[in-house]
């Protein structure tokens, strides 16, 4: 084997390992934290904090709370998160700047993601 043929190698393999990684942090944060009771305490502050109002679009009640980083890990400082409705998160999450609400949440839908808990999945009415 060459040394390009090693190089490409390693490559293809450390995507394969950072590919894993990714799935695996993203079913955890999403199956585990998000139910976790600290989690749930932690969204009811971030929420009070606003009073329930979209800190995006200032319009609706707020349902969710948006993390503007993980540098820290799942549990930022608070003044790191904000209260958002569910018309934006999908917008904030995935970086969508144009377009309506019910593109980004069609957009949202088409993305591919792990199965997520009944009690985690927002219904939009």
């Amino acid at each position: 084997m060459t040394d390009d043929e090693k190089k490409a190698e390693q490559q293809r393999l450390y995507l394969i390992w950072e590919d894993i990684a990714r799935k695996e942090w993203i079913g955890w944060y999403q199956c585990i934290w998000l139910e976790s009771e600290t989690w749930k305490q932690i969204k009811s502050k971030v929420l009070a904090r606003d009073k329930n109002l979209c800190q995006s679009c200032l319009e609706r009640n707020a349902t969710e709370v948006f993390l503007d980083t993980l540098m820290f890990g799942a549990a930022p400082p608070l003044w790191m998160m904000h209260a958002v409705c569910s018309m934006c998160a999908p917008r904030l999450r995935y970086g969508w700047l144009e377009g309506s609400p019910d593109e980004w949440i069609e957009t949202a839908n088409r993305a591919p993601q792990l199965p997520l808990k009944e009690s985690n999945v927002v219904r939009r009415k």
